[in-house]
């Protein structure tokens, strides 16, 4: 094909050949750029070269439209092209993509200043992520989303963050697609999901075991993602309550009272999931899992990794020993009339062991006091195995459920105290032990 062609970004040239025509596109070996040369297949001679000239008749038509269209809308302003979203519906209950545009603009804002990106910049960015869904371009080659706002954004003068981040902000596509490691981009490709996630649950549109027609499983996966590989640490609920609240200003019904702890849930469901896809250990997982508020996610993931090893060394093993040991006395000890909260009386204790223990739970549980995301996870487990010689001792030479009805449950008082102390770090009933 003429050599003009070659002008057109490489992503578009790429796409007409390959899935419009079926054709091979072909590269120079020296510095891997495109050539206009490409390759086809046919199935009979062709001693005439007719089918040749008939691909490259066919080729040229196509490539001469997609000239056109780029030589045009090249041209037009990103920037005013904003205003022409409003014709363009994003969901009948959710209003224009001029809309969703100004919320995802204000919300990758507020992220932006969280992870510390040039919000100026992030603010532009949003503001003209949508505008190529106006062009010729993308309406003929609507794979091409963002791509081509991308270029159009660099021949409009705009910086490179800028620009990447219009093709960026969809990404991660996948499981396993690539995530953005900008933080302009990952601050609206965040905005972007959190404001669909917001939108549909608000108005009960929520995925079923069978549909998830507005692919919100794949939108919380890829703000997972985002969050995780890029070891950001970021309020979920926080983000959500700001994509509500610029719903409600937008006068929008969300009729769903309970979208931010549904979402949560979701979320956490969805962490799970992925969680397990990469082999994560299970145990470990449901028991930081099971009855956890924090929605720091990478402190989470952090914390899955971390734990994951330490209870695979003896302190870890220990640890878990303690706490299951206990809780089967206690399991056996206390009957449906029986009632503690883990307030022994060191005034009925009876063996040294006794005192020896509450010192140490007094020792672990100041250091509890310590924020979660400033305590460090083997100094932690460390810290708890420590009790192992002193509760093997006191199991072994202490009459837990002694005839003395007071000592009895001053001693089962001891051991929801430890069992308490134990569960303010994770759920130890959760872990095997192995």
């Amino acid at each position: 094909f003429d050599k003009e062609y070659l002008s057109l970004p490489d992503e578009l040239l790429n796409l007409t050949m390959i899935n419009h025509q079926r054709y091979f596109p072909m590269k120079l070996e020296i510095d891997n750029k495109l050539t206009n040369n490409f390759l086809f297949v046919a199935n009979n001679f062709d001693n005439k070269n007719l089918i040749t000239k008939g691909n490259e008749k066919v080729i040229d038509a196509r490539l001469s439209d997609a000239k056109f269209f780029w030589d045009k809308n090249k041209k037009q302003s990103l920037v005013k092209q904003v205003t022409k979203l409003n014709s363009i519906v994003f969901y009948q209950k959710l209003g224009s993509l001029y809309d969703k545009t100004q919320r995802v603009r204000q919300l990758s804002s507020v992220i932006a200043d969280s992870i510390g990106a040039n919000k100026a910049d992030t603010e532009i960015a949003a503001s003209i992520s949508k505008s190529d869904l106006v062009s010729d371009l993308v309406g003929e080659y609507p794979e091409l989303q963002g791509i081509i706002g991308s270029y159009f954004a660099i021949e409009q003068g705009f910086s490179k963050e800028i620009s990447d981040a219009i093709q960026n902000h969809y990404l991660p596509l996948g499981p396993t697609g690539i995530v953005p490691k900008e933080k302009i981009s990952i601050s609206i490709a965040i905005a972007d999901k959190i404001d669909n996630l917001v939108g549909f649950f608000g108005i009960d549109e929520k995925p079923t075991s069978s549909k998830d027609p507005f692919a919100l499983r794949r939108a919380c996966l890829g703000i997972l993602r985002l969050i995780t590989e890029n070891r950001i640490n970021i309020s979920i609920k926080e983000i959500l309550n700001n994509s509500k609240n610029l719903y409600i200003s937008q006068n929008f019904n969300l009729t769903n009272e309970k979208i931010i702890e549904d979402l949560f849930e979701f979320f956490i469901e969805r962490f799970r999931v992925n969680l397990k896809d990469k082999g994560a250990r299970l145990d470990v997982v449901n028991s930081i899992l099971q009855n956890n508020r924090l929605d720091d996610f990478y402190l989470l993931y952090k914390n899955i990794n971390e734990l994951s090893k330490c209870f695979k060394k003896p302190q870890g093993r220990d640890s878990i020993s303690i706490f299951k040991r206990s809780k089967n006395i206690l399991d056996t000890s206390i009957t449906k009339d029986d009632e503690f909260f883990g307030n022994p009386e060191n005034i009925l204790f009876k063996h040294p062991v006794e005192d020896e223990i509450l010192n140490k739970l007094n020792e672990i549980r100041d250091y509890f006091t310590t924020p979660s995301r400033l305590r460090d996870n083997n100094k932690t487990v460390s810290l708890l195995s420590e009790l192992k010689p002193m509760t093997d001792n006191f199991f072994d030479n202490v009459k837990v459920n002694d005839d003395n009805q007071q000592v009895r449950n001053n001693r089962l008082e001891l051991l929801t105290l430890l069992c308490k102390t134990f569960e303010k770090f994770t759920d130890f009933s959760k872990l095997d032990g192995s």
